[in-house]
């Protein structure tokens, strides 16, 4: 009976709180649409359609290099555009990092928002090289202002003991935008002529955006919570909590490491090998993302909570022995147009996509006993480590995989396994 009258307290309390209401919405939308353009804008350079209104020479170049392999032809432009969108996602972590202190978090957000508008819309208007560039860069900009002054605006101002509840629903929305938005692709791609998506991305995006925004304006009369700062520097912060800092910055790379053998994905040999071809790579990405929407979710609010992360990390090593599986399996194939996917192939792939968003799990639980200070700049800086790297990994990914050709999984799996193994001893529960 205690428990259930707690229950029942717990639940009273959220719906009377105001603050607790409107933040779990828009911590909601806020994931969603942060998810969902970051997809957006990577199927966006994949479309023919506007590759080729952005730069003939560009698309051009693109055909060549899926007939090729990449190999003579690498697809640098297209690897250029991939490696803007990072780029200038870790710009907007730094610089919405550097300013919260001095910017109300409503104002960052909203500005976020707008610059994204912005670029959405020059995309729109101006399909052009010079201008598509700018515009992912926007893109990307305000995606990193809002993917840093959210879980600060809605887990450091709100009541203690409802902090988690809202970040894990502004998790869980973030992890289940990558797959809408690719339903929404393949939708279009399905249904839809060349010339209406446009119309189809202009609807969607500027319903969410409105919405969201709707949500941040109701946010004005909520009365905020007041940030204390400890007078500690935060070298002596740091030292304090030496584990913990070294362990939230490393864990957050693994994700990316994992992250290097799926760059084989750039190569067109996969979706060939395994007989997919036109729409069909959309439909395997979309379930992909929805598998690993999946097996985020059970990891984080399963996995995690019974075995903790040393078991988690110990079976990572399981899944890049998949991978170096996969590796084989897709070299020892040969192209067969008429024939479906090699089922096995398909199967390890999807565990391969889903070990890759499992392992990092939603941010919550990588901090345990931090105080507010190092958690706020050890998230900044997993960030803009993350990004980083990502950044580097996108632009060499095409030499890699000539330089490397069927060694590219089995290098990603052991670098990926050493760095496991390191972190690993960093690991407490």
């Amino acid at each position: 009976m205690l428990g259930m009258t707690n229950l029942s307290q717990y639940r009273t309390a959220i719906i009377n709180d105001r603050w607790v209401i409107a933040n779990i919405i828009s911590s909601m939308i806020g994931g969603l649409l942060y998810g969902y353009s970051l997809s957006f804008v990577g199927g966006l350079i994949t479309m023919k359609t506007f590759v080729h209104a952005m730069s003939p020479e560009w698309f051009e170049a693109s055909e060549k290099a899926k007939t090729t392999n990449f190999c003579p032809y690498i697809d640098t432009p297209m690897a250029l555009l991939s490696v803007i969108i990072p780029f200038s996602l870790m710009l907007g972590v730094v610089v919405a990092t550097t300013v919260h202190r001095t910017w109300r978090p409503q104002v960052l957000i909203v500005l976020g928002l707008i610059i994204i508008l912005s670029g959405v819309s020059m995309v729109w208007a101006l399909p052009k090289t010079v201008g598509a560039i700018i515009a992912l860069c926007l893109i990307g900009f305000g995606n990193g202002m809002i993917r840093e002054v959210i879980p600060i605006y809605y887990i450091q101002k709100g009541p203690e003991h409802f902090s988690t509840l809202i970040e894990n629903t502004y998790n869980f929305a973030n992890a289940l935008g990558p797959p809408a938005s690719l339903v929404v692709y393949y939708c279009i791609l399905r249904y839809s002529s060349d010339k209406k998506w446009i119309v189809a991305f202009k609807v969607i995006g500027v319903f969410a955006l409105l919405l969201f925004v709707f949500v941040l304006i109701s946010l004005k009369s909520v009365q905020e919570r007041e940030i204390i700062e400890s007078d500690r520097p935060f070298r002596d912060i740091v030292g304090r909590y030496k584990r913990t800092s070294i362990f939230v910055v490393s864990y957050g790379l693994i994700p990316q490491l994992i992250g290097f053998a799926p760059l084989a994905f750039y190569a067109p040999l996969v979706f060939e090998s395994l007989g997919l071809r036109d729409r069909e790579p959309i439909l395997a990405s979309m379930v992909a993302a929805f598998c690993v929407f999946g097996f985020t979710i059970l990891v984080t609010f399963l996995l995690i909570p019974f075995l903790g992360r040393r078991k988690v990390l110990i079976c990572s090593c399981l899944v890049m022995s998949a991978q170096a599986a996969l590796s084989k399996l897709l070299h020892s194939q040969k192209r067969h147009p008429d024939k479906p996917g090699n089922v096995v192939a398909i199967v390890i792939m999807l565990v391969t996509c889903a070990g890759y968003a499992g392992f990092s799990g939603f941010h919550g639980w990588t901090r345990h006993g931090a105080p507010k200070q190092i958690d706020r700049v050890m998230r900044a800086t997993t960030n803009v480590m993350s990004l980083k790297l990502m950044v580097s990994l996108a632009s060499i990914a095409p030499f890699i995989i000539c330089a490397f050709a069927k060694s590219t999984f089995i290098i990603g799996c052991v670098v990926c396994i050493l760095y496991i193994v390191v972190v690993y001893v960093f690991v407490y529960d």
